[in-house]
């Protein structure tokens, strides 16, 4: 019953009344705080992640040369596990802790030019909830160190994506 009450958190009202235009970042990111795992509870379906059907997660990493690894993984319906790694490090673009790059094409070493966008929206002050974005609005997650979050929690993060631009209701809660 309250996966059904939370899913609908999300879907009720969603009239779009996005705020911003370009999506913000957090001022910083202390990306030692910001390492270990985190559990996925919402996000903008992706189609790299379309198999997945629950207990899907993010694990960072910091390594030298300013890279973080990332563990990528996922339940699928016949219960195995799946995971990917990948790699991220600060855009160079931006030099900005807030926006990452993220890539999972390694050959010899890994390719940056095939990695994504990956910014830090919105963080609490504990570092237990994180919203991630694209600056296209392409992608969004919701993050946390706890598996669930009470309703008001989500509801403050209902706000919060609207205030970033995005439309709450492409979000989709997680199992």
């Amino acid at each position: 019953m309250r996966i059904v009450v939370l899913t609908c958190l999300f879907t009720l009202s969603c009239a779009s009344t996005s705020i911003a235009k370009n999506l913000t970042t957090v001022d910083f990111v202390d990306l030692e705080q910001y390492q270990g795992k985190w559990n996925q509870l919402a996000a903008i379906p992706a189609s790299f992640q379309k198999d997945c059907v629950g207990n899907t997660t993010a694990e960072y990493s910091l390594l030298p040369k300013d890279q973080i690894k990332v563990i990528n993984s996922c339940q699928l319906s016949n219960g195995k596990i799946k995971a990917t790694e990948g790699r991220a490090r600060i855009n160079p673009d931006f030099n900005d802790s807030a926006k990452l790059e993220v890539t999972f094409v390694k050959l010899l070493s890994w390719i940056w030019p095939f990695g994504g966008d990956y910014w830090v929206t919105y963080i609490n002050d504990n570092y237990t909830t994180v919203i991630v974005g694209h600056p296209k609005y392409d992608y969004g997650w919701i993050l946390s160190r706890n598996q669930t979050l009470s309703l008001d929690e989500y509801a403050k993060l209902k706000k919060v994506l609207t205030e970033r631009g995005y439309d709450s209701c492409e979000f989709v809660m997680s199992n």
